[in-house]
């Protein structure tokens, strides 16, 4: 069964990203306030802005695929930025976390996208 009858609907998808936009908010406060870094938060923001979009997308059946694409997309640029952070400066929090966040949402979202197109429930 499930998704039917207008009540949303999204699978665990759609929790679990607005989940990690909210990290994604939370940290880019932190470092505002703890660094004063207005880029993080600002960044964050966009970040989070572009996760709870999808979030929402997800919510319909006629919307899910666009909602799992823009939220593949955008763990892979987050993703791809934070690694490239790590790299540089091998901190754990947040670069490796976030990269590595990001590495396992994204291949959910590819999971959840190859059931989309079976018509299987993911």
């Amino acid at each position: 069964g499930g998704g039917g009858g207008g009540g949303g609907g999204g699978g665990p998808w759609r929790a679990t990203t607005s989940i990690f936009a909210l990290l994604v908010t939370a940290g880019g406060v932190v470092a505002y306030v703890r660094k004063g870094s207005a880029s993080s938060l600002e960044a964050s923001s966009a970040v989070a802005a572009a996760l709870f979009l999808a979030a929402a997308l997800m919510g319909a059946a006629h919307t899910r695929t666009a909602g799992l694409a823009l939220a593949l997309a955008t763990v892979a640029g987050l993703g791809t930025y934070m690694a490239r952070a790590y790299g540089r400066s091998q901190k754990v929090m947040p670069h490796g976390a976030l990269a590595a966040a990001s590495a396992a949402l994204g291949a959910g979202y590819v999971w959840a996208l190859l059931c989309v197109a079976r018509g299987v429930a993911a």
